[in-house]
């Protein structure tokens, strides 16, 4: 009996003074705090941590994904006509010789576009759960993801 009130009392102190330094876990969903990252490119880095109070827009993609390819390039459009909302894509695909000619074909904005040389290995494309597909995120100015693959309208809703 005395053993079972001692490890009871463990328990508790390690429940109570571990509970009260663990952060609330990253998660990639509506109304959760987007997980922080940062990716440089040819000298040009972005940290979304730093983009903080205003809307940001992510998008993830590769060329192998023809939907997020061409959500890509519609929110790289949009992007331009809205100086109030910032635009970061990241592309995961393994050969820069490619992305750098799709960037080019596909005429988008070389600052907003990132490459992630680690693929499926990286630490944003875990974070981010991106196992089941790429996908776009629209980002709260206080960091909160407010919408996933958000459409034109849904996008102009926030940023008005």
């Amino acid at each position: 009996m005395k053993k079972q009130l001692l490890l009871s009392v463990i328990a508790a102190f390690i429940f109570i003074f571990t509970s009260a330094q663990l952060e609330t876990p990253a998660d990639s969903r509506i109304g959760y705090t987007a997980p922080g990252f940062s990716v440089e490119n040819d000298g040009s880095k972005v940290e979304l941590q730093k983009l903080r109070g205003a809307f940001v827009l992510v998008a993830f993609w590769s060329s192998t994904d023809a939907e997020s390819r061409i959500a890509t390039i519609t929110y790289d459009r949009l992007a331009r006509n809205h100086a109030e909302m910032e635009f970061v894509a990241v592309n995961f695909d393994p050969s820069a010789a490619v992305y750098d000619e799709i960037v080019r074909i596909d005429n988008l904005a070389a600052e907003s576009q990132f490459r992630d040389a680690e693929g499926s290995a990286s630490s944003i494309y875990k974070a981010y759960r991106l196992e089941d597909g790429y996908c776009s995120m629209l980002i709260s100015p206080d960091g909160k993801i407010v919408a996933v693959n958000p459409s034109e309208e849904t996008i102009e809703s926030y940023i008005g």
